[in-house]
């Protein structure tokens, strides 16, 4: 399995979990989402959030003096509205999605 997920495969893990969550997502730029979750409550405000995935390059020295480049993806998420406990509950599991197919 590769050191680091390529940023296909990270946005293939987390549509999934935003799906299997029930987020209802938009497409506003490459690798950047616009999410909205409506909370189990009725008398609840929706939760939006953003959501951008960065690509960096990391330069991993090896034993043969080659350095091989890898594409680390760090995952972004901004909370729009809604409340703080339900984003990071929310952010837990996408990131613990993220982090098992890792494995």
């Amino acid at each position: 399995m590769p050191l680091f997920l390529s940023p296909k495969e990270v946005l293939r893990l987390l549509y999934a979990e935003l799906l299997r969550l029930g987020v209802r997502w938009k497409r506003t730029a490459p690798y950047q989402l616009q999410c909205m979750c409506a909370p189990k409550g009725e008398d609840q405000n929706p939760l939006v959030f953003k959501w951008q995935l960065y690509r960096t390059i990391i330069n991993v020295d090896t034993k043969n003096a080659h350095q091989r480049q890898y594409c680390h993806c760090v995952a972004d998420f901004k909370l729009m509205a809604g409340k703080q406990t339900e984003f990071f509950t929310l952010c837990q599991a996408l990131q613990r999605a993220l982090t098992i197919g890792k494995q």
